[in-house]
């Protein structure tokens, strides 16, 4: 097996963590808005539910498949892994998280800075495809 690179910087993890959750965001409220919900405190209550949701299950749960338990785990690398057949070491180093990075706080906080701070405004979430430029 190849060696992996693997970080645990908070800071880093945290501002890539945070970059995530608000693209997380910005997401949910636009699949909302599609989909009837026009009432702002409404699109924000649920992603803020979501985000404590789904921040519980990286922070503390399990998933099970094929009769075992798999714990999720949220990386970010450099490179984008585009098949089964690329090495993982060719992605360069990946940000792992520490003990201290709390999924679902952060998940509810990036529901206030996008409402919030940045008035639901996507074009100010920093996050595009494969072919975009930043």
């Amino acid at each position: 097996m190849e060696p992996v690179d693997i970080r645990r910087d908070t800071e880093t993890y945290c501002n890539l963590m945070n970059a995530y959750l608000l693209a997380q965001v910005a997401e949910l409220d636009a699949t909302l808005q599609q989909n009837g919900i026009e009432d702002q405190g409404i699109r924000k209550s649920i992603c803020a539910q979501f985000g404590m949701s789904m921040g519980q299950v990286f922070d503390m749960g399990w998933i099970g498949a094929d009769g075992e338990r798999f714990h999720p785990l949220l990386m970010f690398s450099e490179k984008y892994l585009d098949d089964a057949t690329t090495p993982i070491g060719a992605v360069g180093p990946l940000e792992g998280p520490t003990r201290e990075d709390d999924f679902h706080a952060m998940a509810v906080e990036a529901v206030s800075t996008f409402y919030d701070d940045l008035k639901g405004d996507l074009s100010r979430v920093p996050y595009g495809a494969l072919d975009e430029e930043l």
